[in-house]
Formats: C-alpha cells, structure tokens, sequence
C-alpha cells in the first residue's frame, strides 16, 4: 500500500452492487429478558443481540415455521 494521498476530488464512488440484498432496518421494542436472552446465546461465539436475533429470525423465515398464534398473548406481557 502507498502513503501517497489522493486528492479527495478525484476520487470517483461507486455504488454497492451487494445494497439491494443488506434489507433494511426494523425497529423492534423487545423486553429486556429476551436481549438477555440472545446476548447469552451469542457470547461464547462473539455475536451481538442483534445478530443471533437477526440469525434466528432468518432460520424461522426459511423454515417456513409459523408459530400458533392462539397460543401466544403478545398484550400480557
């Protein structure tokens, strides 16, 4: 690699080919018991929250799984 500078108005961008498949932000508000959680699963790898939240939620959409929602009270709590 060179130490040589460039000049900042040469230079020329070019878009991410790979942006269309990055998805897109979601905001979830998520009780703190479930972030616990997921920091627990990823600890001993180095993975965030937010990317075993990301890797389960990928694994489910694949699968197809559907979970029974008549078994499931989101209000409570």
């Amino acid at each position: 690699m060179s130490d040589t500078e460039l000049p900042v108005d040469q230079l020329v961008s070019t878009p991410n080919p790979f942006a269309a498949s990055f998805g897109r932000d979601v905001r979830l508000r998520l009780h703190q018991e479930v972030v616990d959680y997921f920091a627990m699963l990823g600890r001993d790898a180095g993975w965030t929250p937010e990317m075993m939240i990301e890797l389960y939620l990928r694994n489910i959409a694949q699968s197809g799984y559907k979970i029974p929602l008549e078994l499931t009270d989101f209000r409570t709590g």
